[in-house]
Order: C-alpha cells, then sequence, then structure tokens
C-alpha cells in the first residue's frame, strides 16, 4: 500500500531558472546605461552579447529579458517602460471599477481583467505578448470589456 516519493530538485527547478536570474541582471544594467531612450527594439541580443552577458550564462541567442516590464525598460527607456505601466494600471483600474455584483452582467469585463491579470503574471517570466497571436487575443478581450463598459454607460443615461 505505501511507496516512497521522492522529489528531484529538477522537478522544482528548471535549468533555464538561473540563466533567467542572470539575464535579468544583464538586463538592469543595461537598463542603468540606457535609461532614456533604451538600446531600441531589435538591438537587445547584439548589446547584451557583446557587452553584459555573464560569464555564467550558457544561452547567447536571447531577444528580450524574458520579463514583460524588463522588455519595454530596456529597449524603449523611462519613457517606454513608465508608459507600459501607466498602460496596464489604468486598464486594470477602470476594468476593477466597472465590475458590477452581478457576474452575470460583467463576465466580458472580468474576462478582460483576467486577460491582462494573465498577461501581467506571464510577463514576469516571458514576453509572450510581443507576439501577434497573443497580443491580437489580449486587445480583443480587452476591447470587448471596454465595449460592456461603454454600453452600460450609455444604459445607464437613458
Amino acid at each position: 500500500m505505501g511507496g516512497t516519493y521522492c522529489f528531484k530538485p529538477e522537478f522544482f527547478f528548471h535549468g533555464s531558472d538561473s540563466e533567467r536570474l542572470l539575464l535579468w541582471e544583464s538586463t538592469i544594467k543595461m537598463i542603468i546605461d540606457y535609461p532614456i531612450a533604451g538600446v531600441g527594439f531589435g538591438n537587445f541580443n547584439s548589446i547584451y552579447v557583446n557587452n553584459y552577458i555573464s560569464p555564467l550564462a550558457r544561452e547567447p541567442h536571447l531577444t528580450s529579458p524574458h520579463n514583460i516590464f524588463l522588455h519595454y525598460f530596456v529597449n524603449l527607456g523611462i519613457l517606454g517602460g513608465s508608459s507600459f505601466i501607466i498602460l496596464i494600471v489604468t486598464q486594470i483600474y477602470v476594468l476593477v471599477k466597472n465590475i458590477k455584483n452581478d457576474l452575470s452582467q460583467s463576465i466580458w469585463i472580468v474576462a478582460g481583467l483576467v486577460s491582462v491579470l494573465g498577461m501581467v503574471i506571464h510577463g514576469m517570466v516571458d514576453t509572450l505578448i510581443t507576439t501577434r497571436p497573443y497580443a491580437m487575443m489580449y486587445w480583443l478581450l480587452y476591447g470587448i470589456a471596454c465595449c460592456n463598459i461603454i454600453r452600460d454607460e450609455v444604459v445607464d443615461e437613458k
């Protein structure tokens, strides 16, 4: 009946986790060195490999820092990174503010909120939002949520 269970550290800690930490550390140094306008889109890998890659890093062919916030700060500097954070905070505020007590009336608003939160949470370890299919689905859900908010405001005015 009884069994022995063995937990392998590899199950909990993926080999790329330590690589990602080295990448983030290098990215923060890049942001400090290019604070205003960033390095520009498409320039991350060449600058990373030539000047910032850690001697402990095993993967030199990376096009982003695998963190959506670091991605925008390193590519667009404080101006672009701050704008991205303002966009996310504004989206979350608008969606939360418009959720009604009856969730059946707010299902698309909740879907929009879940998509924003999902993007933020997953964005901590990847930059998938920068791919076209993911971005299109994200903005579709957010757009439907905003249409429902506007519709509710028009109905409330009548």
